[in-house]
């Protein structure tokens, strides 16, 4: 025995088709260029922000413990009348560094001498 399934109601009548106009999709706006120009300077202030703060922890950790040393400047000529600067540390008055460094100054003392010796300025 096969089971047929009616349904309770009748079927409604279908209406005649319903004509449904679409709104015309809207034409694609240009951007304006001022919001243009405003994204594009908060995104390029971002990148220069991010690359500030990666500079920055370079230096850092490239400086280490010296990030913050107190130093003084000692100027003097020498008696070729070249000049001579040693940075020193202000706490503990170590020479941190000598501005030349001190063997190029004797490199050119050396080459004065053999200058020297090689021309001679008598007249």
């Amino acid at each position: 025995m096969a089971l047929e399934i009616r349904p309770a109601l009748p079927a409604a009548p279908v209406p005649e088709a319903v004509r449904v106009e679409r709104a015309p999709e809207p034409a694609p706006r240009e951007p304006d260029a001022r919001a243009v120009a405003e994204q594009l300077t908060r995104e390029t202030e971002a990148q220069l922000e991010r690359a500030d703060k990666q500079r920055a922890q370079r230096h850092r950790e490239a400086a280490g413990d010296n990030a913050i040393r107190q130093t003084r400047l000692d100027i003097s000529v020498t008696d070729d009348g070249e000049l001579l600067v040693k940075v020193r540390d202000a706490r503990t008055d170590k020479v941190v560094r000598t501005i030349p460094p001190d063997e190029l100054v004797e490199f050119g003392r050396k080459m004065k001498q053999y200058i020297g010796l090689i021309l001679d300025r008598r007249g």
